[in-house]
């Protein structure tokens, strides 16, 4: 018999687990169409990115909270727009 765990149960890190699941590095081949027509990134914003996925790469492991995700996340991103 099957098992049916209900997915507001689940963490990342446990479905990772469960399924190997392996982070894919190379994005040219994911969505080329909204890679086309960008305007260049100065280093200073390439390392705020960089610095803004590693953190939520590490903090999507586990249950977060929306407002956590908001100074994680959308704050930087919001300050480079």
């Amino acid at each position: 018999m099957t098992q049916v765990i209900p997915a507001h149960e689940l963490t990342l890190a446990q479905v990772e687990n469960q399924f190997n699941l392996r982070q894919v590095l190379d994005y040219s081949t994911f969505f080329p169409e909204a890679q086309d027509n960008l305007s260049e990134l100065n280093d200073l914003e390439k390392q705020t990115l960089d610095r803004v996925k590693t953190e939520f790469l590490y903090l999507n492991k586990y249950p977060m909270l929306e407002d956590l995700v908001k100074m994680v996340v959308l704050s930087p991103l919001l300050s480079l727009a």
